[in-house]
């Protein structure tokens, strides 16, 4: 790989979003341990216990910590060229389901082969959890969620061509919509007139 891709920005809100933060370790779907933003390991490399409580700003060196850890080790499994938008979606992704299961799946399998739609859609089939105790699997509505977007993200080109751009715009200008622009460039949001 050339330029090794980045992690965009708003995919970290949504990464946080969709773990939720919470002070006290409390046990997540997979019975597992956890804590602040879906953190399963302590600094030391220990698991999360119960009874343990943080504050927010250990929970976002936590975060951090792990972020960066998925993001580098993303690296060491995917042997093809990602855009900024698929290398997001598979950091939020490894977060969730773990680097193991990732290196593991067909997902990687079929993007290793640059099989990029294909690879997106084995996002939808990692939408159940194994609950430890029970042994049993469970379809969750956030995960059917999350991988939607994750995969909608995958797909999402990081540049788009001018004449799309412009068919883009028009069909925007013609639904009453109203940009509000970062800069001359950039289209900051996109509103509805009301």
């Amino acid at each position: 790989m050339n330029k090794k891709p980045k992690l965009l920005p708003f995919m970290v809100d949504y990464i946080k979003s969709f773990e939720g933060w919470r002070k006290k370790a409390y046990l997540d779907s997979a019975n597992v341990w956890t804590i602040g933003w879906g953190t399963t390991k302590w600094f030391d490399g220990y698991n999360i216990k119960e009874g343990m409580v943080i504050t927010k700003e250990i929970c976002n060196k936590l975060f951090n910590r792990d972020i960066n850890n998925f993001s580098s080790k993303i690296f060491d499994f995917v042997k093809v060229k990602l855009s900024d938008h698929q290398f997001s979606s598979l950091v939020s992704f490894t977060y969730n389901v773990g680097i193991g299961n990732f290196s593991r799946s067909t997902l990687l399998k079929k993007l290793n082969k640059g099989m990029y739609k294909e690879a997106a859609a084995e996002f939808s089939k990692w939408v159940k959890v194994r609950n430890r105790k029970t042994n049993k699997w469970t379809v969750l509505k956030g995960l059917v969620l999350r991988r939607k977007k994750e995969m909608k993200v995958f797909l999402t080109p990081d540049t788009i061509k001018i004449s799309e751009f412009r068919n883009f715009v028009d069909n925007i200008k013609a639904r009453s919509y109203t940009f509000i622009y970062k800069n001359k460039f950039n289209i900051l949001e996109v509103k509805e007139r009301q």
